[in-house]
Parts: structure tokens; sequence; C-alpha cells
């Protein structure tokens, strides 16, 4: 299909063309007798378009004509043609090398141009680089600033509970004669702000001359079912403990016929938040001198082992459950 319709299309091109150089013969015999020709032919163009029938060529004849000058012109001057083509060409080379020059001279330029460009930014992007690590570098260094201001607030405001002191108190007859004797744990907070959830436990025991053995694991003696938290408000005091000391124990402990110990612990938090739970341990040994048992004085001493804070304790702090009613 579309071969016979390309076939059509030449077909038509050729009449067409045939018509055009048919109708431009036929124009031009009536104008061959008319002055003023553009081409004449003469001895050289032959016999046969010079036979004096018309003054001009008619179209073909005249386009004939034209080839056949054409191409002696060519035989005659083909060393002049040649020449002039390679003065030309010659030409057109020193050109195109001129413009070629002029290209690379404005590619170096650009390439400089691009290499400063490129050198510069590089520069910037490098200060650029350097300036940002050191504001992140500043801000961290602002951010462990500002932390460790907050952890020293804490730490200086924070509750910190320990022991300030020990009691001893005699429990009377109606006569005025000593029955017993009461001893009493003294906890204080010389924090600024209170305890949260503090749990408290006291122990006490008799051991012979040799004291607490070094295997000792200060247990809590007579563990409750239920512990009941109590709160420190800070700069105060709270006595716990009200443990009695039989009289017959004390005149042993008087004559340092045995040794008495005490031990325990505090738990408790801070109201700042995140921060961890507290602990405190203790252990000391109750002296008692004076007067039997009218006027005794008591000391007490610390022990070598189960005394500090946090860090410093034998165990951890327990975690704090609500607690239940009995």
């Amino acid at each position: 299909m579309l071969a016979s319709i390309a076939s059509w299309f030449q077909r038509r091109t050729v009449l067409i063309w045939s018509a055009y150089f048919v109708i431009l013969e036929i124009l031009s015999w009536p104008l061959a007798d008319a002055p003023g020709c553009l081409i004449h032919p003469d001895h050289n163009d032959g016999a046969g378009y010079n036979d004096n029938q018309h003054g001009c060529a008619t179209f073909l004849v005249g386009l004939v004509i034209l080839l056949g000058r054409g191409e002696r012109f060519l035989e005659h001057h083909d060393k002049s043609i040649v020449a002039a083509f390679t003065v030309v060409l010659a030409l057109s080379t020193i050109l195109l090398w001129r413009a070629t020059h002029h290209l690379y001279e404005a590619g170096e330029r650009q390439l400089t141009h691009f290499e400063g460009t490129a050198e510069r930014q590089a520069r910037e992007t490098v200060a650029s680089i350097a300036a940002a690590r050191d504001s992140a570098r500043a801000a961290e260094n602002t951010a462990l600033a500002a932390s460790d201001q907050v952890k020293a607030l804490f730490h200086i405001n924070r509750a910190f509970v320990s022991i300030r002191e020990v009691t001893l108190d005699a429990e009377k007859n109606e006569d005025d004669t000593v029955r017993t004797f009461l001893l009493s744990v003294i906890w204080q907070n010389s924090g600024d702000t209170p305890t949260h959830h503090m749990l408290t436990y006291v122990n006490g025991r008799r051991f012979d001359k040799a004291g607490i053995p070094d295997d000792f694991d200060y247990p809590d003696i007579e563990t409750p079912k239920r512990r009941t938290p109590s709160v420190l408000g800070p700069q105060a005091a709270i006595a716990v403990g009200r443990a009695p000391l039989p009289l017959d124990i004390a005149k042993e402990i008087w004559h340092r016929d045995s040794r008495l110990f005490m031990w325990g612990w505090c738990d408790y938090n801070d109201i700042f938040p995140g921060t961890l739970r507290h602990r405190t341990e203790f252990c000391f040994e109750i002296l008692l001198s004076g007067k039997f048992p009218e006027n005794l004085t008591l000391t007490w001493a610390w022990h070598t082992q189960h005394n500090g804070a946090d860090d410093e304790c034998m165990r951890k702090p327990a975690p704090y459950v609500r607690p239940t009613s009995a």
C-alpha cells in the first residue's frame, strides 16, 4: 500500500515538472524575437543553436547553451578555480583555527573561573562545616554545663538522711528505781527538701567480747510483715526504734562482759523527678559508762562495716511498694 502511494507521487512529480518545462518552452517561443535577449547564441554554441531563425534562444535552447558555456568555462579555468578553492579553503582553515583558538582560550578562562569558584566554595564549605562543628561543640558544652548545674542543684538541695544520735531513756518504777531502758535512733534530714516514700528499720543484738564476726550479713531481725512509710522534712529529725534494753543486759554492757551493736537502714526518694532511690546504712556499738543504773551515760562508736550512703552501702535500696491495709 505504501509502495504504491510513493510510486504515484513520483509519477505525479515527474509529470508536473515536465508540464512546467513545456509551458516555459512554449512561452519562450513568442519572446525569442523580442529585443533585449538574455542569451545570444554564438559560434561556440554549435550550428543547431545558431540557425538565425530567432534572435534569441528559447527556454530549452538557452538552458543547453548555459550548460555548455559553464562546461567550457570550467575547462578553460580549471586551475584558477582550483587555486581559488584552495585559497578559500586556506582562509576557512585559518578562520576555523582562530575561532577554535578563541574558543579554547574562552574555555580555559571558564575553567580557571570554575576552578577558582570551586576552590572558594570548597573553602567556604570547610569553613561552614568548621563553624557548625564549633557551634555544635559549644551547644554540647552548654548542655553539659546546664546538666551539671541541674545535677549540682539536685545534689545540694536534695534530702540527705543520716544518723544524728542515739538516746538512752530510763523507765522507772513508782519508787523511782530504774525498771528498764529504751534505746532510740534519731534520723536527721540535713537537706533542704523533704524525703519521699521513706522506710527505715533498726536492729540490735548482743555479742560476746569478740564483737561482730567478719562474715556477719547484717540481716533484719524479726522483719515486720507491714512497713509504715514516714516523711522527714528539711533540716528535721525523727526518733525511731524505742528498743527495750533490760537491766541485766545493760549491766553486762556497762561491765564489758558483752557488747551491744545496733544496725539498720533508711530507704527514701527525694522530690526531684528522674532521680534514683537513696539508701543510708549504719552500724555502731553502744557503750555505757557512769554510775549504774541511776546515772548511765551512753556513747556510740561507728563499726568498720555497714556504714555508708547510696553507692557506699552493702545493699541497694529496695523499690518502694505502697503499703496495704493490715
